[in-house]
């Protein structure tokens, strides 16, 4: 009797996760599908240009705001989501910042994640430049310029990695392959990026 209870009890906390994670979905796809939230934000921000979900005094905020600023994760997973079907990746910098570059109604905003500090959201309005994900865009869901290229040629090249382990070449030695040829291109990049990050900080 108590196994069949036990059991019972997971079956009932698997189904409230579930429901739970569903719920968390939707409110995400809400928040990127419109423009309340980011209106919402521009006003908060006119007062806090600069925070993070640690360092405000939510004594200090009025119930909406509160609630808003749990769901800033939503936001930034949002972004994070449509950021990775259009081939857009994180920007890293030097103080454990990765973070999405937004724009909407002529404001810019970094979103992200403090890395060294788990889960922290921050957010501060900064210059908009040319590279920035409009968020019109998000909310579109409209393709980048680049992804339907950058899906073709990705298409062509799963086609020739299964063209030769067809031809019979070991997985593995692909595997070998692609890990290492990946492993130079990103070791080349990442000294392109610490230069150009020291020369930044040099200059300031």
């Amino acid at each position: 009797m108590q196994k069949i209870e036990s059991r019972e009890k997971m079956r009932e906390f698997i189904e409230k996760e579930k429901q739970r994670l569903e719920a968390r979905k939707n409110k995400m796809h809400e928040i990127v599908s419109n423009d309340s939230y980011i209106k919402w934000l521009e006003e908060f921000t006119r007062r806090y240009p600069k925070f993070s979900t640690y360092d405000l005094d939510l004594a200090k905020l009025n119930k909406v705001d509160i609630e808003n600023i749990d769901y800033l994760c939503l936001l930034y997973e949002g972004i994070n989501d449509y950021a990775k079907n259009n081939y857009i990746y994180l920007v890293k910098d030097i103080d454990y910042r990765e973070y999405y570059r937004i724009k909407y109604n002529g404001i810019g905003y970094i979103i992200g994640i403090l890395s060294n500090y788990g889960n922290i959201i921050f957010c501060e309005k900064t210059i908009i430049t040319d590279d920035f994900i409009d968020f019109n865009d998000i909310i579109l869901n409209k393709k980048q310029k680049n992804t339907e290229y950058y899906n073709k040629r990705l298409l062509e090249l799963s086609n020739i990695i299964s063209y030769y382990y067809e031809q019979g070449i070991p997985l593995r030695a692909i595997e070998k392959t692609i890990e290492n040829t990946l492993w130079d291109i990103k070791d080349n990049q990442e000294k392109i990026e610490r230069k150009q990050l020291t020369k930044k900080y040099e200059i300031k």
